[in-house]
């Protein structure tokens, strides 16, 4: 089971969204309608807090249904995903390790989506709100 959340930086306005994804049939994280927009100036303590709080949502609602919608793009304005890809980079935050974990994974744009690179930071779910903020903040910086 994968307990993800989405984290999304505006390159154009420099605002995060931060979007609870729940499991599809196939296994895939999914994007829901569930989610928290922060804009500059923002505190890393925010940041840590509602990654905390979105991730007990996926906890709680693991599997996607309809009714959590996830066309996180129109919800934003966008009239398709792939111009929404455009605007935004996309760090995932992934619990691990039997939910005692926090992995940041750092992505790059490539074609219609995103891929994985090699910037990856793990924090202990002990950590405080703001080093978690922090660590978000860092790991936005290595996407491109």
């Amino acid at each position: 089971m994968v307990y993800m959340v989405g984290v999304y930086k505006n390159i154009k306005n420099g605002s995060i969204m931060l979007n609870a994804m729940a499991n599809s049939e196939i296994g895939a994280a999914t994007a829901t309608d569930t989610f928290k927009m922060f804009q500059r100036p923002m505190e890393s303590v925010e940041l840590g807090s509602a990654l905390f709080k979105l991730l007990n949502v996926c906890i709680e609602r693991p599997n996607w249904t309809p009714d959590m919608g996830g066309k996180i793009h129109s919800l934003l304005g966008y009239s398709s995903y792939s111009k929404f890809i455009k605007e935004h980079l996309l760090v995932s935050a992934e619990l691990a390790d039997n939910k005692k974990s926090l992995i940041l994974n750092s992505t790059n744009h490539q074609g219609q989506g995103y891929v994985g690179n090699d910037f990856q930071i793990i924090l202990s779910l002990l950590d405080e709100s703001k080093k978690i903020g922090d660590s978000l903040m860092k790991a936005l910086e290595k996407s491109k």
